[in-house]
């Protein structure tokens, strides 16, 4: 997962120590090997940390439920990137978490307003007396 190149390696480690530094500023305590990571991607994969940053929405990085229209074109589902976002038993890392090393975080959710269900669905309620009929 770490480049050979040993400038590479040099700029891995300049970029983890300066991850591990936001992390401090940031109150956060994420685990060195997502911070590892994080460093790796900032390093080998520019560009995919620049559109981590500036998108919206998190990206869809596990290919068993990446959205069907990208066609398996998306960047993020490429060997190289999977490579560097699953854990060392496959498993894919969470890439919110993987932002939040960056100290980037996503806005929650928001859910549907539920609508207040009727208690009656006449608009009159009945009562247990006569009503409206003539006596």
């Amino acid at each position: 997962m770490t480049p050979a190149n040993p400038r590479l390696v040099t700029r891995v480690a300049n970029a983890f120590g300066m991850l591990m530094a936001l992390q401090l500023q940031l109150g956060r305590r994420d685990p060195e090997d997502l911070v590892a990571r994080a460093a790796i991607m900032f390093v080998r994969f520019p560009t995919l940390v620049d559109q981590l940053l500036s998108e919206p929405d998190p990206p869809a990085i596990d290919p068993t439920t990446a959205p069907a229209d990208n066609g398996g074109t998306s960047p993020w589902l490429r060997p190289d990137v999977q490579q560097v976002l699953r854990d060392q038993h496959g498993t894919p890392i969470d890439i919110v978490t993987l932002a939040g090393c960056y100290g980037r975080e996503y806005a929650p959710a928001v859910a549907a307003p539920q609508r207040p269900q009727a208690a009656e669905s006449s608009p009159f309620p009945q009562s247990g007396g006569r009503g409206w009929a003539a006596p």
